[in-house]
């Protein structure tokens, strides 16, 4: 069993060392009263108490039953045994190794024999002075044993047959705990009131009081219980509550828990100020109403619990807690569910304890309730600001938004510096914004986030970031639109550097650069950029990327734009049109890279620039245009390798760009200009075959030719004029040009046959071509090609001999001499002084030379004498015309001389007619005078 303590008192006595055993014993010699042992003194105990022990029960075995110190002994030993009995709880209790079994059988065993001895005493000596005593050790011992019954009989015993007994007191209290356990309400009463009225009781008093209190209130005798409980509240007489114990105030908690319940039964708060009224001083009224309030509470009697604080404050209005009575009825409401009249006992404790009006002036602000009642006003604007935001979530009500504004502000004029501790700026950032006052609502978002630049709320600084970013969007004037954009870059870039893995960070670098390079402000995209970490994804990295790209293009760096745009070409995630976009880009990165070389005047540079988009970026649309481009710069900076090299690499990868013809053509010009002429001219050729401009093909065809002539190569110059005098029979001057070049060439060839025929097709176009288009120089060439046809057939001519049989070579002496004739004549119709001069000279020659021949010619081998001298003479009048035709042209042609032509055929023609008129011509012609002497 488990050992409980003694409740009763025992007036046990320690018992001294046995005498001899040989000598007679008397009780005197058994046991010394009032001797002292030393019980650390283990073997020395347990050898005395065996002894005495011994030596009792020897004595009362051989005493008869009149022997007047028997009874004595029989109580000694009781005692002695019941001593020995709590000895061995506490020695053996100390001892390692034995079990609890061993200590309770032990313990029981000197149980039994007390509870033996002393039965045996009462039994023997039933009216014994000292009989209470023993009753009340044998209600110990029962107790001990837990025989509850037989304990409580003998203490029923004391209390019926010992009123005077000093044990009486303490058994009649027992008596009526008995009784109260049992429910037997009435007979505790009593007996709790035997209690009461005995002497000498003040210690068990109170505790009758409060039960005989709580048995009247089983009762249902509540004014009475009150009393009692009030009885026992005097008796004990509580100290202020600071100062209070914590048993204390478990009790005085029990006390009036007590009182608080029986009023509570009574159903009238008017009567507790009724029971009051003799006792106004009392100093724990309120905490009988507390008591009362928090009954109903627990019974879920919501309405009378807040009935019973109304009414505390009503009629103790100038009691200090009168706050706490508001604030605990409050809570009964709130615990009620009763939200509107919460909210009503909350508007009425704000206006009688809002921190700015007199209350505060009149009470001392650091006392434990005013300190209460400033930490309930706290919490109670936090419940109405909750409480009409939530309202205003759901209905976007005007009405639920002010009201909830209202608190919002409340709180912040009198609790601001608990503003971060409570949320409460984020939170009204929260119902301004969805009441889109924006403004506002960043100013409490960043109270929230913010403390001298440290982030304190990473949610608010968050919706900072968003907020900038709405308020420059939806801003008119260009200050406020700075001003918001200035704080959404600074509030990102704290952001991300105290979070740069948290999963928002990549959007709200991507969003704040956005608006960033959207205003120009191309540094600042830049530096946000550059702050992303490892926790964007593909998507949005490649967005980010390509914001920092455009940034340093439009930011004039575009050597790191071309790199961040290379970058971002290596994403999988590009469509082709993206990628087409980008290679762009690129090529507009370098191209910029280029013309920035070209204004620090650094063409070399700017040329490799140029250039190497074609390598970087060919599918891009500015690649042919810049490589162009660096062709132009190279070709103004002379710079002939890089030109060919350039433009043959244009060749290569752009054939059928529209600037290919342009590109053809200046590398033509490049190689002329390098001394590459015979390159030069092959270039020319291509671009006569390839171009679609006909101009062009024509002008490349001629340059061709050219070239080839300058260069000596005769047979590519043939060719090539042949070429263009067979394609463009227009314009007629260029036609006839070529021509005489293709004659002039052959004839320099010697190739008379081949010069000839190119001489005819002149002759020839001359007839087709309309006079109005027969400029001088195509005179010219033409009375040239005449002229030499002509010379070609005179010199036929002079090889004909007048022979026998004279008819046959006179006819074709004749014949050649009309072609001849025809041809010179041809030839000097065109007004040509150079050409005209010498074929009117030749016509006379011609004449002149056939009189000759007519002179020299065979005679027939038949004739002598006279018919020779006849047929002579025959001859002479044949050959005179000829000979006066002959004069005739030589005349004509002195005529030039009066136009101021005076070339060698004219003076050849003079010299003629001086030999054939020496009269008239023997003399030396002069200039403007010898045509009138003619005529």
């Amino acid at each position: 069993m488990i050992l409980k303590p003694i409740f009763f008192i025992a007036l046990l006595t320690s018992i001294a060392a046995c005498t001899a055993p040989h000598k007679k014993q008397t009780l005197t010699d058994i046991d010394i009263i009032n001797s002292d042992f030393d019980l650390s003194q283990k073997s020395s105990i347990n050898t005395s108490n065996d002894a005495i022990r011994k030596a009792y029960a020897d004595y009362l075995q051989n005493s008869a039953k009149n022997d007047k110190s028997r009874l004595t002994a029989i109580n000694r030993l009781a005692e002695l045994e019941f001593e020995l009995g709590n000895r061995v709880i506490q020695e053996k209790s100390s001892l390692e190794g034995d079990s609890p079994t061993l200590i309770d059988s032990a313990y029981n065993a000197r149980l039994n024999t007390t509870i033996e001895l002393i039965t045996t005493s009462l039994h023997e000596y039933p009216n014994a002075s000292g009989n209470d005593k023993l009753l009340y050790n044998l209600a110990n011992a029962y107790d001990q044993q837990e025989q509850i019954e037989k304990s409580l009989s003998a203490l029923k015993t004391i209390t019926n047959k010992y009123p005077t007994s000093k044990y009486f007191l303490e058994s009649q209290f027992r008596v009526a705990e008995d009784f109260f356990s049992k429910g037997e309400y009435v007979s505790a009463e009593d007996a709790y009131t035997s209690v009461i009225t005995l002497p000498k009781n003040e210690r068990l008093i109170e505790k009758a009081f409060f039960k005989r209190g709580w048995s009247r209130l089983k009762l249902e005798y509540y004014s009475e219980a009150i009393d009692d409980f009030m009885s026992a509240v005097a008796y004990h007489g509580f100290s202020d509550m600071a100062d209070l114990s914590s048993v204390d105030k478990d009790l005085f908690n029990e006390y009036f828990r007590a009182i608080g319940l029986s009023f509570s039964y009574l159903q009238n708060p008017d009567e507790i100020t009724k029971y009051f009224e003799k006792n106004k001083s009392f100093s724990y009224i309120y905490d009988i109403y507390v008591s009362i309030s928090d009954i109903y509470l627990k019974q879920q009697r919501f309405s009378d619990s807040a009935r019973v604080l109304a009414h505390f404050s009503e009629h103790h209005p100038s009691s200090p807690y009168v706050p706490d009575s508001q604030a605990r009825l409050i809570d009964s409401w709130r615990q009620s569910g009763f939200t509107q009249k919460t909210y009503d006992a909350i508007n009425l404790f704000y206006t009688a304890y809002q921190p700015e009006i007199s209350y505060w002036s009149q009470h001392n602000s650091n006392s434990e309730l005013q300190k209460k009642i400033t930490r309930l006003l706290k919490e109670y604007i936090q419940l109405m600001m909750a409480n009409y935001h939530n309202k205003y979530q759901e209905s976007h009500d005007g009405q639920d938004f002010f009201a909830a504004e209202k608190w919002y502000k409340r709180y912040l004029n009198h609790y601001e510096q608990y503003s971060n501790k409570d949320n409460v700026h984020y939170l009204y950032a929260e119902l301004l914004s969805d009441n889109g006052n924006h403004k506002e609502s960043l100013y409490h978002y960043e109270k929230a986030a913010y403390n001298d630049g440290i982030i304190l709320s990473k949610k608010s600084a968050y919706n900072t970031i968003l907020l900038t970013s709405l308020l420059h969007k939806k801003s008119t004037s260009d200050q406020d639109k700075y001003l918001y954009l200035d704080k959404n870059i600074q509030y990102t870039r704290a952001y991300v550097k105290l979070y740069p893995n948290d999963e928002q960070t990549p959007m709200a670098i991507a969003h704040s650069a956005e608006l960033a390079f959207k205003a120009k402000r191309y540094t600042d995209a830049i530096e946000l950029t550059e702050l992303i970490g490892d926790s964007a994804g593909a998507t949005q990295l490649d967005e980010i990327k390509t914001i920092r790209a455009h940034a340093y293009f439009e930011n004039g760096q575009f050597s790191n734009a071309e790199s961040g745009y290379k970058s971002i070409l290596k994403s999988p995630n590009l469509t082709l049109s993206s990628r087409y976009q980008i290679q762009n880009r690129i090529a507009l990165s370098i191209y910029k890279q280029g013309q920035s070389e070209i204004i620090n005047k650094n063409p070399e540079q700017a040329i490799y620039h140029l250039s190497r988009i074609s390598n970087v970026a060919p599918q891009s649309n500015i690649a042919p245009v810049a490589m162009n481009e660096a062709i132009e710069l190279a070709i103004t900076d002379e710079n002939w390798n890089s030109a060919i090299i350039n433009i043959k690499e244009f060749q290569n990868r752009f054939p059928e760009h529209d600037l290919s013809h342009e590109i053809n053509i200046k590398l033509s010009l490049v190689y002329l200009k390098s001394g590459q002429e015979l390159s030069a001219a092959k270039e020319y050729e291509k671009i006569a075959k390839t171009d679609n401009n006909t101009a062009i093909k024509m002008a490349a065809q001629w340059k061709a030719a050219e070239l080839y002539e300058a260069n000596k190569k005769t047979e590519l110059a043939i060719n090539a004029y042949e070429k263009f005098a067979r394609q463009y029979q227009q314009p007629y001057a260029q036609n006839f040009e070529a021509m005489h070049k293709i004659v002039t060439l052959y004839t320099a060839e010697n190739d008379a046959v081949s010069a000839a025929v190119w001489q005819n097709t002149i002759l020839n176009s001359d007839k087709t071509i309309p006079r109005d288009e027969k400029t001088n120089r195509i005179k010219y060439i033409t009375s040239f090609a005449a002229l030499n046809i002509a010379i070609k057939e005179f010199n036929t001519y002079k090889t004909i001999s007048l022979s026998l049989p004279l008819k046959e070579s006179l006819n074709l002496k004749k014949e050649s001499m009309l072609k001849a004739v025809n041809l010179f004549g041809q030839a000097s119709v065109y007004g040509v002084a150079e050409t005209s001069t010498q074929a009117k000279h030749n016509i006379g020659l011609i004449y002149q030379l056939f009189k000759d021949a007519l002179m020299n010619s065979e005679r027939p081998t038949n004739l002598a004498g006279d018919e020779l001298e006849q047929y002579n003479i025959l001859l002479e009048d044949q050959a005179f015309p000829f000979e006066e035709k002959s004069i005739e042209f030589f005349e004509t042609n002195m005529k030039h001389i009066g136009d101021g032509i005076y070339d060698d055929w004219v003076h050849r023609s003079h010299d003629q007619l001086k030999v054939l008129f020496p009269a008239r011509y023997s003399r030396e012609a002069k200039e403007g005078t010898y045509v009138t002497t003619l005529q």
